[in-house]
């Protein structure tokens, strides 16, 4: 092969490689694990060093992904901002062991409350 033919290849690499599908991409799973020492949402999501919130994985799902979470409860709103497709599913679902075990619930639990006699009791003020 002559010198002219091989620079036409290694120009030509780089354009083929640019219009591949997004689907040739390799998909990525994350895990979440909000009690293991050392989660952070500062972690790459991998198996040993998982993020503590759903939400932080949420943000990074393409489609093609999965989430694995850990048991636990998670007092978070999830929200999706990508969706996958009919082929490229996104896949969230419990650890292998794990299922029925993870709990999402956003309600914050009520602290410091005390059971008054009826509303003439109550102290209203700053509650509008």
């Amino acid at each position: 092969m002559n010198c002219t033919y091989r620079i036409l290849i290694i120009l030509a690499m780089p354009c083929f490689c640019l219009i591949l599908p997004q689907s040739v991409s390799r998909a990525a799973t994350y895990y979440i694990s909000p009690y293991q020492r050392g989660a952070s949402d500062s972690n790459p999501g991998t198996e040993v060093r998982p993020f503590k919130t759903i939400g932080k994985a949420t943000e990074l799902l393409r489609p093609g992904d999965t989430l694995l979470i850990r048991a636990g409860l998670y007092r978070e709103t999830v929200i999706l901002s990508q969706s996958g497709t009919e082929t490229n599913p996104i896949k969230i679902m419990a650890c292998p062991g794990d299922e029925g075990k993870v709990i999402i619930n956003a309600a914050e639990p009520v602290a410091n409350w005390q059971k008054c006699a009826g509303p003439q009791h109550a102290n209203l003020t700053n509650h509008r």
